[in-house]
């Protein structure tokens, strides 16, 4: 068994905290965590959420110094994301809701939230 490197570990690690803070920041705004790493073969999405009969499909990028967490998410990102969300909304029989789609920024700064408006190419 190969040993495990420390930045690999702590790359994990700090997007686990990532997907933790931003958990806490949604519940404090009054959102209802219904999924957490919810997968398929399709792909996983971070975080499924509910506010006001909406339910909010999101993924969560953990942001530092080498990159913009906005630049990680493409094309291929989002067409996963799509399906995973219809598989989710498949599986709880909840496909005549309204959904949307979140990108969430988490730094050291704080946490960013965009609206992702539109579907993959």
């Amino acid at each position: 068994m190969r040993p495990v490197s420390r930045s690999s570990v702590s790359i994990t690690e700090r997007g686990k905290r990532g997907e933790r803070r931003a958990e806490d920041f949604f519940r404090l705004r009054g959102f209802e965590v219904l999924a957490r790493n919810y997968r398929k073969l399709s792909g996983e999405i971070d975080l499924v959420l509910r506010k006001d009969g909406i339910i909010y499909f999101v993924e969560v990028k953990t942001h530092n110094d080498t990159f913009r967490a906005e630049d990680r998410i493409d094309d291929r990102k989002l067409r996963r994301m799509w399906l995973t969300a219809e598989a989710y909304l498949s599986e709880y029989g909840t496909e005549d809701v309204e959904v949307r789609f979140l990108l969430t920024t988490v730094s050291e700064k704080g946490i960013k939230v965009v609206e992702i408006n539109e579907g993959p190419v």
